[in-house]
């Protein structure tokens, strides 16, 4: 190992309980794998009492300059490199017990910028003097924090509705104490307003089509890959009608006028109420009788709610009938017909006979199952109708309600169904616990050809494959562990060469970066790997780095995905921003 620093004891102190702590701390560090990570290394302290020196050994024989020697771009670069390196250690260290909670802490305590060590070309980062303070102050912040940039967040728009669909075609307006940004949400409902600086407040509002502005919700930058809002797109309504008794009236027919619905038909049916779902809007909500007077008027409501309508009527009674209407004195005449679970018969045709079939009339039922016959050709009326190629005549149940006929089927052969039922449960029950027509595939694994197979995203799929992550770049992503992880890095509008470090420890796992559905780098191009597999038990190592050319055209994000194999992985990277 080469010495790269020397520091003097009557200088710097241990935040540990003496100086023979960081020794054998490092120890523990460098046998867990976890003393260098991300090309950034903290060097081996050995104590020298006799000459009252620490010196510094790294594993690295590059040319290193101190962090202070930088420019100021440079030193915000290297402050994030090593902000992220900390953030994976400190999950490293967690495994052992026999570490102290504040020992990440404790670590990052530098006395100065020039305990920092750099080779520029190589990406390289070497830090010593770690878990010492000035001897001339008693700080308890450590100093390599004041080089951590302020990170700026992405901040991504996920608007949906109350049942989890999202919202598309919307236009927001984020409000910040120093600017607007506006645009529409995807698709998928998502809408992008670049980065903030992490703390920043900020307001959500919704514009609509004249230009109006209503407020969605407020949040705080905190670093979340998305904010997520739920606008309720619809409301409930159910109209309950009651007599003077408090009697629900049964199979009432209304109307109903919105901005949306035109004289929409609803029947009250055997509950004595009707209910409807209805977008959000500003309107009238307008319910008339079977007469088209007006019965209700009130302001279309924002939240589910119920509406209360008495009349003053006595509630008719139905009687069941056979197959004839008799003696109708009624102007005009409706009839419902229904299938045995109450829902519409749709396009049915109809053939409606008058006085002993002197005359004839034939109507087709609406998409509420209804024919309504406003001139009767005479007093006494037969319906029929056909139903699966037969006359229904037997089968029928009729109720009636004033000027409503309703006309429910029954099934011809109720017990064909309970038939097909115990077939298919008899089927399923065969074939997952019987095994007699299903057959489980053995897979075989490919055997390797010696030539790397370069993927396109769409054909790299995977059973395991888990929901696609969204961070962004320079962010650390965490270990998906076995299978397929798949996570998207925004990666902004500025084309640059984009690094990519990795470190999959002992386990070997494969990495790959697409954009656009076409690979731009992969494991496949590190030395010593095995079908693009790459770890410490391979002749690859387990950490290293890829690069490729970033040129931004529809998407602004890449796609990595990492393939794990062993349910005791564990593997983590890094993509830096383009530069």
């Amino acid at each position: 190992m080469k010495t790269v620093h020397t520091s003097y004891l009557n200088e710097i102190k241990s935040v540990f309980n003496s100086e023979a702590d960081n020794e054998q701390y490092y120890k523990v560090l460098k046998n867990s794998n976890s003393s260098k990570l991300y090309n950034v290394e903290l060097a081996q302290p050995i104590v020298r009492k006799t000459k009252a020196t620490v010196i510094w050994k790294s594993e690295t024989n590059l040319d290193l300059i101190k962090l202070s020697e930088l420019e100021e771009s440079k030193r915000l670069e290297i402050g994030s490199i090593i902000e992220n390196f900390f953030k994976l250690f400190e999950q490293r260290i967690q495994r052992f017990k026999n570490i102290p909670k504040d020992f990440t802490k404790k670590v990052m305590e530098i006395p100065d910028w020039n305990s920092i060590l750099v080779n520029e070309s190589e990406g390289y980062i070497v830090i010593v003097n770690w878990g010492f303070l000035n001897d001339k102050f008693d700080r308890r912040e450590g100093l390599i924090k004041t080089i951590f940039p302020v990170p700026d967040q992405s901040i991504l728009i996920h608007l949906q509705n109350e049942d989890k669909e999202p919202i598309s075609g919307h236009s927001l307006n984020v409000v910040t104490t120093s600017e607007n940004r506006k645009d529409l949400t995807d698709t998928n409902g998502y809408a992008r307003f670049g980065t903030m600086i992490r703390g920043e407040e900020f307001e959500v509002y919704e514009v609509n089509e004249n230009g109006e502005e209503h407020f969605l919700r407020k949040f705080v930058c905190d670093g979340s890959p998305e904010y997520l809002i739920e606008k309720k797109e619809y409301v409930e309504i159910t109209v309950v009608v009651k007599s003077e008794t408090e009697q629900g009236i049964q199979h009432k027919d209304f109307y109903v006028d919105t901005i949306e619905l035109s004289n929409e038909y609803f029947n009250t049916k055997k509950l004595g109420r009707f209910t409807l779902k209805h977008p959000i809007a500003e309107s009238d909500f307008i319910v008339k009788d079977s007469k088209k007077e007006i019965v209700l008027r009130e302001s279309l409501p924002v939240k589910d709610t119920t509406f209360l309508i008495e009349l003053n009527e006595e509630k008719e009674q139905s009687q069941p009938t056979e197959n004839k209407i008799k003696e109708n004195t009624q102007k005009h005449l409706k009839l419902v017909f229904l299938n045995n679970f109450n829902k519409p018969l749709k396009d049915l045709e109809v053939e409606l006979n008058y006085d002993k079939k002197e005359a004839k009339e034939t109507f087709t039922t609406n998409q509420q199952g209804e024919v309504v016959v406003n001139k009767l050709k005479g007093n006494q009326i037969d319906y029929s109708f056909k139903r699966y190629r037969e006359i229904w005549e037997n089968s029928i149940h009729v109720q009636t309600d004033n000027e409503t006929h309703y006309i429910q089927t029954k099934p011809k052969f109720p017990w064909i169904w309970w038939l097909i039922i115990s077939v298919l449960l008899v089927l399923l029950w065969c074939c997952f616990f019987g095994n007699c027509f299903c057959k489980n595939d053995t897979k075989t694994e490919k055997q390797a050809t010696g030539q790397n197979e370069i993927k396109t995203e769409e054909q790299a799929t995977d059973q395991n494959e888990t929901e696609i992550r969204i961070v962004d770049c320079n962010e650390e992503t965490k270990s998906g562990g076995y299978g397929v992880t798949k996570t998207q890095h925004n990666m902004g509008a500025n084309p640059g060469k984009v690094i990519v470090q990795y470190e999959m420890q002992n386990i070997p796992d494969k990495l790959e970066v697409f954009y656009e559905g076409n690979v731009l780098t992969s494991t496949f191009e590190i030395n010593g790997n095995e079908n693009g597999f790459v770890g410490d038990a391979l002749k690859s190592g387990g950490q290293g780095k890829l690069s490729f050319e970033y040129k931004p055209n529809k998407e602004n994000f890449v796609t990595v995905r990492v393939t794990g194999t062993d349910e005791n992985t564990a593997w983590g990277y890094i993509i830096l921003c383009p530069k």
